[in-house]
């Protein structure tokens, strides 16, 4: 009973100790050379019309080191590829822009990366 309980409490400091780190671990997987990033925006009946859009992603929650702008009002879609730095974790914005500012979506996160490529050769050896 006591061997079970240093080992329940164990794994209760464990889970407690990476359940309180900062960064959310993004559980989405997508393929970086198949995904599309989608969007809707529904402008306000007192907004300004849109000069188009910008989509912001980072390898941190919140920081976006990689901006692509889509200067065109009617975008809505954005190949994954075009708007990361490769395979990992990311964290995506979609802003709506104008001359006097802009608006952002919600942060999505997710894990990018690509299916395995190359050749298999197969053979059959007999002894």
């Amino acid at each position: 009973m006591k061997k079970n309980l240093v080992v329940l409490l164990v794994l209760s400091i464990l889970f407690y100790s990476v359940g309180s780190t900062a960064q959310t671990v993004p559980t989405i997987l997508v393929n970086l050379n198949r995904a599309k990033l989608n969007w809707t925006w529904t402008p306000d009946a007192a907004s300004s019309p849109a000069d188009g859009f910008r989509v912001k992603c980072g390898q941190v929650t919140g920081v976006y080191t990689k901006i692509t702008e889509l200067p065109t009002p009617t975008a809505r879609t954005a190949a994954i590829k075009d708007v990361i730095a490769g395979n990992g974790n990311w964290f995506c914005v979609v802003a709506v822009f104008n001359g006097f500012g802009e608006v952002a979506s919600s942060e999505l996160p997710f894990v990018a990366g690509a299916s395995p490529s190359g050749s298999i050769v197969v053979t059959i050896s007999v002894n």
